[in-house]
């Protein structure tokens, strides 16, 4: 009886961790010199991109796609995740989860305006 109730307090809490984590990926902090959110920083002074303290210079982006979540019965989630493609044979895709695709939408509009601004590619 234990262990169901460990599972169960487990699975609760990872729940939870998602929900708060897709809240805190729609902030996001834009100055003259750089643009953050998500965990994605851009500088542009440096040229840089940062991905969980990996970094990368803006012109091995190659890519950013949107995938929508299916779940539920009828498949109408509105949860979303953004792809970052790099041209990088350690680290070629990065995945950032968002609860609405409203959110991840103008994530992908900001980080473009931000890669083009840092001197990188062009995704319009």
């Amino acid at each position: 009886m234990e262990f169901i109730y460990i599972i169960f307090v487990a699975i609760f809490g990872f729940l939870i961790f998602l929900f708060f984590k897709g809240f805190s990926n729609s902030k996001h902090m834009a100055s003259d010199t750089e643009y953050s959110q998500a965990g994605v920083t851009v500088n542009f002074s440096e040229q840089s991109l940062t991905l969980k303290n990996k970094k990368f210079n803006v012109s091995q982006v190659t890519g950013i796609k949107m995938k929508h979540n299916e779940s539920g019965r009828r498949g109408n989630s509105k949860a979303m995740n953004v792809f970052i493609e790099l041209d990088d044979f350690d680290y070629p895709s990065h995945k950032i989860m968002f609860l609405s695709s409203g959110q991840g939408e103008k994530f992908m509009q900001r980080l473009s305006i931000a890669l083009r601004k840092a001197g990188g590619p062009n995704f319009n």
